[in-house]
């Protein structure tokens, strides 16, 4: 199994990318974060916009492209704050449909032997569960300690969302 947690909205805070570096640098020195945004504003809106309107909220288009590109900006200036081993900005467009970019990023987490044959979609009509499987291929290994340094953040970090996939 292949352990890892979700952390969401770190823009929403009352802080500037670079204080957020700092806290998650300061607090979690041996994490390591992936960065997601997307490239395409107004593709990132239009979601959100289906989604917003699903709980009444009255958000023009306009206002959710604006909040997109400062998200983005946010981000961005975040991952860039990091140490390159401790943090990896990639893009939605670039890894829903290529399974080798989510490759890249396992190996730079440290894992070896781990290739994935494709990307699920669990957002896919809302946020329905790609019920399919997935293959790593054999031999996939966890890095040395990773086990430890994992546990370790999810009993100290009450923000973190717990999630696993089973991997055959």
């Amino acid at each position: 199994q292949i352990v890892g947690a979700k952390m969401i909205r770190i823009q929403n805070g009352k802080w500037t990318p670079l204080e957020a570096a700092e806290f998650f640098k300061y607090n979690f020195p041996c994490a390591k974060y992936i960065v997601n945004t997307r490239l395409d504003k107004e593709a990132q809106a239009a979601s959100r916009l289906r989604y917003f309107k699903k709980l009444g909220s009255n958000s023009t288009l306009e206002e959710i492209v604006d909040k997109s590109k400062w998200d983005h900006g946010f981000l961005s200036e975040f991952a860039q704050h990091m140490d390159a081993y401790q943090a990896r900005l990639i893009y939605m467009e670039d890894w829903v449909n290529n399974v080798t970019h989510l490759n890249e990023v396992v190996e730079w987490l440290g894992f070896q032997n781990c290739q994935y044959d494709k990307v699920l979609h669990n957002n896919a009509n809302g946020y329905e569960q790609d019920k399919s499987l997935l293959e790593v291929g054999g031999g996939c290994q966890a890095p040395i300690g990773f086990w430890k340094k994992i546990s370790l953040r999810f009993v100290s970090w009450t923000l973190l969302i717990n999630w696993k996939r089973r991997i055959l």
